[in-house]
């Protein structure tokens, strides 16, 4: 369980060792690591193209993805990555019917400069190799009149080749085993001959529907139709003699039944597997980031990973000598984070008289910093209202709903916010930005100006709007325009922070940033809100009756004309529409209010980075402690007395804050 008490390491904790010598850490990566690898939560739906997905491959700069449909179509279709590497951005390009060769083309392997790829076929049991005038480019190509029938499988399918393409190698699904073939020609399927080297895998898959090796050719990865992934290591490059199971898989954790082909990326770094059963293409990450503890520079290690990692320990003291050191790792993880928001949802509120009982469509809403207190309107009703929560941002929590009549100039408010002491309240009623002073601290019955009006009023120039967000100690003001030819956004710089009347709108030309929204209406969408630092703001849109949330860049922190659309968007289905958007608790926990549902979504926004340890690394009980939550420090110790064989690990403080 997490330590509950505030503390800072170094001061008011201080483990024996913390008093040491401050050691280094050196860092590396990793690339073809099966252990470490994880779904990065992008993928790409071709079933526009193909029936049923087979093989995949990418040109060497990633700019290029070809996959094989062997269902009604039997042909080779290309599509074009706008970001190098990147399936989420690949688009279709063209196709080549392999039909007049094959009717079950299975695997696909390109010569690396791209003049050259081969066809595997579950039917005849040929290799087919088919020329391109122009490089990786499949609408130049033609068939070679070249092929190779091989006589060690009566079903084959997985195919690959060596890197210099003296070596061919063939996945049979009957004799679940890897065949491997010479040619005498390089990349000449016409002058392969079997080796009579093969290798069983019987003992770990039945069906190798696509094999790989990595640049060097010591290791093999074999994907099966069970949702695997079998790594072997070669002590000698490219020679299945030498092979042996190394006792490394990958459990895939999407389209866990259908899996047909596997490729990796030119470095290493990124595999993609085919999903048929739901037409897609799926990228993950096969790397992880190296710390190195050098014991001889210290004793004590201060670790603030920037992305999933692996601990190491070096340069112990010699065997038969206590060597030990003390990490402290931070849980920094990453906040705002739309990726975690698009898989993350942990709750919608369902509190006593909580927003699931709506009785008009919610339009904007702001926390109390605290997390004890939300502030929200409803369409078409002047009141704003408020719910008490008795654990800080647990929607699940919400009781005690209330209103307060601050009357707006129209009847339905768009945004609303406060000052960070909670004395002033502002509302957005689409032309206006109206402040008003509060004697007592988020506390609208406190209200010094009644119902004749607001203390200070700010005109928008430019047309409608939507959404109120303060930023950078409130010298930033930002609301979304609303326009059915170009939506955008407003910025306001502040003299003075919180105080409107010293507000100047900024030039709206280097600002017009089109939001996407749904193609069947006018831009209605118009919720935003920033990150804590001002790097990133989060916009709801929507497309195809979907609200979707997008992420802009900020280059500049706070300063809306260097912002930039990201390739990054995030789903929320359980809602069409987003009136209300927001970040709270360090940016850690992201919000909706759905204007279709009438109720109030939370989801993670916090993606923690994961620490795993090297095998030498034992912890009492066997299991190594989870990492530390972002905005939290674990302290873990380790002593060898062998030299660094084993080193024995303790989970001294976990998830102190």
């Amino acid at each position: 369980m997490a330590n509950d008490k505030d503390f800072k390491v170094g001061t008011s904790i201080k483990p024996k060792r913390y008093l040491e010598a401050l050691g280094t850490i050196s860092s590396s990566a990793t690339s073809f690591d099966l252990a470490n690898t994880s779904f990065s939560n992008k993928s790409f739906t071709t079933s526009s193209q193909i029936e049923i997905e087979h093989g995949i491959a990418l040109n060497t700069d990633g700019t290029k993805m070809f996959v094989i449909d062997v269902g009604s179509g039997d042909d080779i279709n290309e599509y074009a990555l706008s970001t190098a590497f990147d399936v989420s951005t690949a688009s279709f390009t063209d196709s080549f019917s392999l039909s007049s060769q094959t009717n079950q083309p299975s695997d696909l392997h390109f010569k690396p400069d791209g003049t050259s790829f081969f066809i595997s076929d579950r039917q005849t049991e040929d290799i087919f190799q088919y020329n391109m005038t122009s490089a990786f480019d499949v609408s130049t190509a033609s068939y070679a009149n070249k092929s190779f029938a091989q006589a060690q499988d009566t079903n084959i399918c997985g195919l690959t080749f060596s890197s210099d393409g003296t070596k061919m190698y063939i996945g049979g699904l009957i004799n679940d085993e890897i065949f491997q073939y010479s040619l005498s020609s390089a990349f000449d399927v016409s002058t392969a001959s079997y080796d009579s080297v093969s290798l069983d895998i019987s003992s770990q898959s039945s069906a190798a529907f696509s094999i790989t090796f990595n640049n060097d050719g010591t290791k093999l990865f074999v994907l099966d139709n069970t949702e695997f992934i079998f790594q072997y290591n070669l002590s000698t490059a490219f020679n299945l003699s030498t092979a042996s199971y190394s006792n490394i898989s990958h459990q895939l954790t999407e389209d866990t039944s259908q899996n047909k082909a596997l490729t990796f990326s030119a470095d290493g770094t990124k595999m993609y597997v085919t999903g048929n059963s739901v037409g897609k293409v799926f990228q993950y990450s096969t790397s992880v980031n190296i710390n190195s503890l050098d014991l001889s520079t210290g004793s004590v290690f201060n670790l603030t990973p920037t992305s999933s990692s692996r601990v190491d320990l070096t340069n112990p003291a010699a065997s038969g000598t206590n060597s030990g050191a003390t990490l402290l790792i931070n849980g920094a993880g990453t906040t705002a984070d739309i990726t975690a928001i698009a898989n993350g949802k942990t709750a919608s509120a369902e509190g006593s008289n909580g927003p699931n009982a709506f009785s008009s469509n919610p339009t904007c809403f702001v926390w109390k910093p605290d997390g004890t207190k939300i502030f929200y309107h409803l369409s078409g009703n002047r009141d704003t209202y408020h719910a008490t929560l008795s654990t800080a941002f647990d929607l699940s929590t919400w009781t005690n709903v209330a209103s307060n009549p601050v009357t707006p100039s129209s009847s339905t408010i768009f945004g609303i916010a406060f000052n960070d002491d909670g004395t002033k309240f502002y509302e957005n009623n689409g032309s206006q930005i109206r402040q008003f002073n509060l004697s007592s601290a988020y506390d609208l019955s406190s209200i010094g100006n009644s119902d004749s009006g607001a203390d200070e009023t700010l005109t928008i120039s430019g047309g409608s709007s939507t959404s109120l967000h303060f930023g950078n100690n409130g010298t930033r003001l930002y609301a979304f325009k609303e326009n059915t030819s170009s939506s955008g956004f407003y910025q306001f710089n502040l003299t003075t922070g919180y105080d409107i009347s010293t507000a100047t709108q900024q030039s709206f030309g280097n600002l017009n940033f089109k939001v996407k929204t749904h193609s069947n209406s006018t831009d209605d969408a118009g919720a935003l809100v920033l990150s804590e630092d001002g790097t990133k703001m989060l916009v709801a849109g929507s497309e195809s009756n979907t609200a979707v949330i997008y992420l802009y860049e900020l280059s500049t922190p706070y300063e809306i004309s260097s912002i930039s659309l990201s390739n990054s968007t995030a789903s929320m289905t359980d809602e069409k529409f987003i009136k209300g958007i927001g970040l709270a608790d360090s940016d850690k926990r992201f919000y909706v209010i759905g204007f279709n549902t009438d109720d109030f979504f939370e989801y993670s926004a916090a993606s923690d980075f994961t620490i795993t340890y090297n095998s030498s690394i034992k912890f009492s009980g066997g299991t190594a402690p989870t990492s530390p939550a972002t905005g939290e420090t674990d302290i873990v110790t380790f002593d060898t007395t062998d030299g660094g064989t084993t080193y024995l690990a303790s989970h001294a403080i976990d998830g102190a804050k």
